[in-house]
């Protein structure tokens, strides 16, 4: 969900497949995780979370990307504006903090105790 340019249209192309009653869930890193970086001592804001402006990133195996920072709040109202049912969402951290590994890395215990690395929602087409 985080890779697609056009929310709206994909959440309502999604509802539109769906048979009545049917389930989609889906994860995606959680907006605060992106925001967070290691300065040398401390966790910190790296930048804005109400920013929802795509960022041109470094590229991935030579090829550039585009990333789309959505708040939470942007995820839940396009769910319920399509006609979803929002039945579950979670942020949970399930891990134990490593103090050994490097805070710069990406994905690191010690960032995904502070913030969760994901956000998983289940939601629903109604009868």
């Amino acid at each position: 969900m985080g890779w697609t340019t056009d929310l709206p249209k994909t959440l309502a192309n999604i509802f539109g497949y769906l048979k009545p009653v049917g389930t989609f869930i889906f994860s995606w890193e959680h907006p605060f995780y992106s925001r967070i970086a290691y300065n040398g001592k401390q966790f910190i804001m790296k930048e804005s979370y109400h920013d929802e402006e795509p960022l041109q990133k470094e590229s991935w195996h030579g090829v550039p990307i585009v990333m789309h920072q959505r708040k939470i709040s942007t995820f839940v109202n396009e769910l319920i504006r399509h006609g979803f049912i929002i039945e579950n969402m979670v942020e949970e951290f399930f891990g134990e903090t490593d103090t050994n590994s490097n805070p710069n890395e990406w994905y690191v215990s010690q960032k995904a105790a502070l913030v969760p690395p994901t956000i998983i929602f289940k939601a629903s087409k109604p009868q």
